[in-house]
């Protein structure tokens, strides 16, 4: 029997949470997170929260805990709430010789807050190295220890099994004045909390920018002789003080790229045998309009156990066509081999010798591209144009529309295929893709959900692949992290197969895998009593925008996902319709407000997958038909559909919107005449454009949460630069007044409108927003209150973009629904 409990915003934000899961070099287990919060008082105290380690079996699905709590504490324990990175110790031939066949993990552990208990210094991080069990109830091989001590906050993990035995160790950290890792926390307190700055960018995300710069620092861990005779085994040890990569890099650069805001900064860079790869956004440009530019750097290292002597090398990119960016780079040369553009996910091949990573164009960094090369010829070439493809290239059009856009990739371990992450058709899907002539990206993951994350497992137990070495696909599988709809996490295992040009036929190519589930956190949502079959669906509706209608060649398709009550919710709410809430139109009469949702971006997507902020079963849930549609800008419907986003912020986004609701009002189940709309960052501004626009009209209720308000100044506020294809041409009213005015909610004649166009609306702003900036929400807050429209502000001053606290976030949700709940069933006169 299951369990159910019924989801609302306490039960959904005190579910635990769980990590992707990591497999160990073994390939028997893999590590994962579970954190969790719980509300005190219902809301009105601090509430608490855990964070725990476990171990998972990845043929059984069977879970336990990992103690790794070691060194000065003696008692072992799988809290690992004091935070830091984990990751596997790494392992090749030799490794594997001097360990035996022990699955290790290295922890970063951040030295307690409290004095009273901390043994280590403030600030330092101590390497806690623990063995795991392949077995719940099993005694690891030894217990967890110490393997070094680092005199600072370090993170950003990554380690890397070298030739002689050794692991070479890199982190992130800070840089002092006199060139060595700097502690912030063993500083005495300043008299002044002035800050100096000489670069255009002085916040991020939510936070200014510290004035020592972020570098990556590097080391060994090498294998030491035990400390007594009853521990026969070869610990690890730190074998060096750590040494900065960019200590002859030119002043004020600063890695790994993207530090400071969410997600994970070991993306911006990567270690091999012979030296370091990082992506760089450089501080001072000449060009202001280069500020959202980004490279990739090369720093060699003749030793990870000494300072590099080395400056490092920019790596040049080729693109297929370096006349269609020439426009936009300067000088034809320079436009040749240094062109302006993003350049991210830098990755040194399984041998070291190849260098790949991501690439798009300034004039269009939609068009993101693989790009790759040898490293001792410090250039990379268009993957697909040059490699893969090389037919395709007739006259510089660009190939991509027909395939995945990346946004993330990795080296499979063959060293002769790649992952490819991407967007697809309202999903994160996982594709691989070989390096060879007229190969094709191939769906890995499953049809059903997202993944977040992914890694290459040796496949233990294919009798086939014994003896065959890892230079073939088909010796490993892919563990795949991701959630759905209405399933918080799930973990999955895919086995690979090799592509046409290793002994199978090339229609095989286009076959999808299947991936088996290992194990998921709610049993597909029966816990809160969801089901994906009878709540899920898809809609498409011709988009609305230029070229949307009388069949005209580049007329488009629009998808949107609608998300329906679960099948329980009639019941729960006494409406006697026998529990068919939540089913198709057809099997049931009740009809449902509508809550149509805008996403960010507004390059972004609404994926099938469960959203921490924008939970789609949570807002369902409250009796909601949940509908997200993926208008102009979004990611997974081509380039086409993403790139039409440019200069058109209000133009076909609000047209698809228009055409969404004549679509929804036609479906039987979906009360239109009782529909709210609500947005977060472009969301947002889209809510503030339909203010301004007839369309806003249909709606009775609004959400404007942290929204981008003015175009005119968002270049000049955001801690974020758009570069020149936002708005086709600089942010800078002095310099591109027209186009940020075309598209701008606060010109005068859209505002004026307001008072008859928008909805009640409430306003949702945080101090520590730098993306778009807490004047932005209060913007929109005062034109309405000034208007007469009825309008509340809820401000949180510790939070940024997101509401990430839990005890904000109920807050949140609760202000939310209250708010549409008191409005959506008002009907508006006009």
């Amino acid at each position: 029997m299951v369990l159910r409990h019924k989801l609302t915003p306490e039960s959904f934000l005190e579910m635990p949470l769980r990590s992707a899961a990591v497999p160990s070099p073994s390939g028997r287990v893999a590590f994962f997170t579970v954190s969790t919060h719980r509300f005190v008082d219902d809301g009105n105290a601090p509430g608490t929260a855990t964070k725990e380690l476990f171990l998972l079996d990845l043929a059984t699905g069977e879970a336990w805990p990992f103690a790794v709590r070691g060194g000065h504490e003696g008692g072992a324990t799988n809290d690992v709430a004091q935070g830091g990175d984990l990751a596997w110790v790494p392992r090749d031939d030799a490794t594997e010789t001097r360990g035996g066949d022990v699955d290790e993990l290295l922890w970063l552990r951040p030295a307690a807050e409290s004095a009273a208990t901390a043994p280590e210094p403030a600030g330092s991080t101590t390497l806690v190295v623990a063995a795991a069990t392949h077995a719940p109830g099993g005694q690891p091989a030894w217990p967890p220890y110490v393997a070094g001590v680092v005199p600072a906050p370090i993170s950003a993990l990554r380690l890397k099994a070298l030739p002689d035995g050794t692991v070479a160790l890199a982190v992130a950290g800070l840089v002092g004045p006199g060139g060595a890792l700097f502690n912030e926390k063993a500083q005495p307190p300043s008299g002044s909390s002035a800050r100096i700055y000489d670069t255009w960018q002085v916040r991020a995300w939510d936070q200014y920018l510290k004035p020592q710069p972020y570098a990556i620092w590097y080391s060994l861990l090498a294998r030491t002789s035990a400390e007594a005779p009853h521990q026969p085994y070869l610990r690890w040890q730190l074998a060096s003080e750590l040494h900065n990569a960019l200590q002859h890099a030119p002043p004020r650069f600063e890695a790994p790229l993207g530090i400071y805001e969410p997600g994970d900064a070991t993306a911006a860079y990567d270690i091999g045998a012979q030296g370091i790869v990082f992506s760089v956004r450089d501080p001072s440009p000449a060009n202001p309009h280069h500020t959202s530019c980004s490279e990739v750097y090369y720093v060699p290292l003749d030793s990870f156990a000494a300072p590099t002597a080395y400056k490092p090398a920019r790596i040049a990119v080729i693109p297929a066509n370096p006349a269609a960016v020439a426009s936009v780079s300067g000088p034809p040369g320079e436009a040749a081999r240094h062109p302006p553009g993003v350049s991210f996910n830098p990755r040194f091949s399984p041998d070291g010798t190849m260098l790949a990573f991501l690439w798009g164009p300034l004039a269009c960094p939609a068009d993101l591209r693989l790009f790759m090369g040898h490293i001792v010829s410090g250039a990379v070439h268009d993957v697909v144009a040059t490699v893969v493809q090389p037919q395709d290239l007739t006259g510089g059009e660009s190939t991509q529309d027909d395939r995945p856009v990346p946004y993330a990739f990795e080296f499979a371990p063959t060293g002769r295929s790649v992952f490819l992450q991407a967007h697809s058709c309202g999903r994160r899907s996982l594709f691989v893709m070989d390096l060879r002539a007229g190969a094709r990206p191939r769906l890995v993951s499953g049809k059903r959900g997202s993944v977040a994350s992914f890694h290459a497992v040796r496949r233990r137990s294919d009798g086939e692949n014994q003896g065959r070495g890892s230079d073939r696909l088909s010796a490993y599988a892919v563990l795949l992290s991701g959630s759905s709809f209405v399933e918080s996490s799930f973990y999955q295992m895919a086995d690979l197969t090799d592509g046409g040009g290793y002994g199978r036929d090339e229609s095989d190519d286009d076959a999808a895998f299947e991936p088996r589930v290992v194990s998921t956190a709610s049993n597909d949502g029966s816990r809160f009593g969801l089901s994906y079959d009878l709540q899920v669906s898809e809609m498409y509706f011709e988009g609305g925008g230029e070229g949307g209608h009388g069949g005209a060649a580049d007329s488009y398709c629009v998808q949107a996902w609608v998300v329906r009550p679960p099948p329980s919710y009639d019941d729960d709410n006494g409406n006697g319709n026998g529990g068919g809430g939540g089913s198709r139109p057809d099997a049931h009469e009740k009809k449902r407000p509508l809550a149509l949702l805008v996403h960010g971006g507004p390059e972004g997507a609404f994926d099938d997958e469960w959203h921490l902020r924008w939970n789609a079963a949570v807002w369902a849930a409250q009796g909601y038909a949940v509908v997200l549609p993926n208008i102009t800008g979004s990611l997974g419907f081509g380039l086409a559909h993403t790139t039409r986003i440019y200069d058109n912020w209000g133009g076909s986004p609000y047209d698809d919107l228009a055409q969404c609701m004549a679509a929804l009002r036609r479906m039987p189940d979906i009360d239109c005449s009782r529909a709210i709309v609500a947005g977060a960052s472009y969301g947002g501004y889209m809510v503030a454009w339909l203010h301004g626009s007839p369309l806003g009209r249909a709606f009775t209720a609004a959400v404007c949460h942290d929204p981008v308000f003015s175009t005119e100044f968002m270049g000049l506020t955001s801690d974020y630069s758009d570069g020149i294809a936002t708005f086709s041409g600089p942010g800078f009213s002095w310099e591109n007044e027209q186009r940020l005015a075309r598209w701008n909610p606060t010109r005068p004649d859209r505002l004026a409108v307001w008072a008859t166009n928008a909805a009640p609306t409430l306003v949702v702003h945080s101090d520590r927003d730098f993306r778009c900036v807490v004047t932005e929400g209060q913007g929109v807050f005062r034109v309405l209150k000034f208007q007469g429209v009825p309008t509340r502000y809820l401000n949180f001053p510790d939070e940024s973009h997101f509401v990430t606290r839990p005890d904000n976030a109920l807050v949140w949700h609760r202000v939310v629904f209250a708010w549409l709940r008191q409005w959506r069933d008002v009907q508006r006169r006009l």
